[in-house]
């Protein structure tokens, strides 16, 4: 879970680079690529001409008799919406071998219907930066900057999100600053709940993995494996703007950073 402009597709690729886990993206708009073919970020004209997705597809027609390309994981309908997103997880996980199929979704509604339907397991990952960090990442292309706008939907965004989180267990809260200054110790934390063994070296060489991800901004296609920092915001926003930032939005900060759940293992 997360904010868009928060740093989940970063998050998501070096998780996706772990030799037993698979970044999938933004699994609510399969539909959507399909039904406007869009190509593959592997370089494939369409995701059905892609030799990945065509492994998935063997998978689903095996386990449900349809196509990958006919599933609707984020459809309106309970029914739909449970079966195709079962199917999917388990379709993907047999066809590529891995323990942990990585949703970059980010929409806290989303996670709440997944977690009414049987047979998935489900580890939620919640990110997220420092409200100025935030609130610049969404007001920064804007010539009529919202601050209190932004502060009010940073505020709303988490809130939400941590409400949704308490009833799972085993939920996670990661913060970017954190994260981008010591990838790998965070990215082992994150290993250690998911059930899998830190691999050090796969976060080192994240951006080397082949990519076939659906959604996510153009650090998709990001090839090189640095991670880097952008505190921009520190210059950028006026001492007044960061005060009024902090006001409106300072608590819910707080509270996450509180009390980071550790995983054991």
């Amino acid at each position: 879970m997360g904010c868009t402009h928060s740093g989940t597709t970063l998050l998501h690729r070096v998780l996706g680079a772990h030799s037993r886990a698979l970044n999938l993206g933004s699994v609510k708009n399969l539909r959507a690529a399909v039904r406007e073919g869009k190509k593959c970020p592997c370089g494939a004209p369409k995701l059905e001409q892609c030799s990945f997705w065509q492994a998935i597809d063997e998978q689903v027609r095996a386990l449900d008799g349809r196509s990958v390309f006919n599933l609707d994981p984020d459809s309106r309908w309970g029914r739909r919406f449970a079966t195709d997103n079962r199917v999917l997880f388990q379709a993907v996980a047999a066809a590529h071998g891995v323990q942990v199929v990585i949703d970059s979704s980010r929409r806290p509604s989303r996670l709440d219907r997944l977690r009414q339907v049987p047979g998935i397991d489900l580890v939620p990952i919640h990110l997220y930066k420092t409200p100025p960090a935030q609130v610049y990442s969404w007001e920064k292309r804007n010539r009529r900057r919202q601050i209190t706008f932004s502060a009010l939907r940073y505020w709303g965004k988490h809130r939400y999100a941590r409400q949704v989180a308490r009833h799972f267990p085993g939920a996670l809260r990661v913060s970017y600053e954190a994260f981008c200054q010591d990838p790998e110790t965070e990215t082992a934390r994150i290993a250690r709940a998911l059930g899998l063994a830190p691999e050090p070296e796969a976060v080192r060489h994240w951006g080397e993995n082949p990519i076939h991800v659906l959604g996510g901004n153009r650090m998709k296609s990001q090839r090189d494996s640095a991670i880097r920092l952008d505190e921009k915001w520190r210059r950028e926003l006026t001492a007044a703007e960061q005060q009024r930032i902090e006001r409106v939005s300072g608590r819910v900060y707080r509270q996450l950073t509180a009390s980071q759940p550790e995983a054991t293992g």
